[in-house]
């Protein structure tokens, strides 16, 4: 074993991935909560999901090329999160090496209107018109990756006139 192979061992590299496997697309411009779901999947070793942000965000290129990221609306989940029935809180979690485990997620703030309204968007026809990007983003903090190899996903989203 290589000393890289070592590092990466050490910091748990190749131990999760995430795998977006449900999103709301399309996705009317005036809604305002999205639901999903995404699967952590856990490699050679079992890892400890601690928490999990899901964003919602839109990335705007300007005529110069320049791109713009507004954040349309997000939610971190972690174990301290407020659940009625404890119980129902899906982390923390460990999944056992070589297998996989699926998370639900709401976003229940989501304000496309509002958000876009400053970069001269109201609607879906003049998102395009801006050549805007609509994405759902999901971050995993694993306790094993100490902070530094977290595994991320995103997923591009329609966005619509309704």
């Amino acid at each position: 074993m290589g000393f890289f192979d070592k590092v990466k061992g050490f910091f748990n590299v190749d131990g999760a991935k995430i795998e977006i496997n449900e999103v709301e697309t399309p996705f009317p411009f005036t809604d305002t909560a999205h639901r999903g779901r995404f699967k952590v999947k856990a490699g050679g070793a079992a890892v400890t999901v601690k928490d999990f942000t899901v964003s919602f965000v839109a990335v705007i290129t300007k005529e110069d090329g320049q791109e713009v990221e507004v954040l349309l609306g997000d939610e971190e989940v972690g174990s301290e999160a407020n659940w009625s029935d404890p119980a129902d809180n899906p982390i923390p979690k460990t999944v056992a090496k070589n297998t996989e485990y699926e998370i639900q997620f709401i976003l229940i703030r989501v304000d496309l209107v509002e958000a876009l309204r400053e970069h001269g968007i109201t609607n879906a026809a003049t998102a395009r018109n801006y050549n805007t990007k609509f994405k759902i983003k999901v971050e995993v903090d694993i306790a094993e990756a100490a902070g530094l190899f977290d595994p991320t996903a995103e997923r591009d989203i329609e966005v619509i006139d309704k």
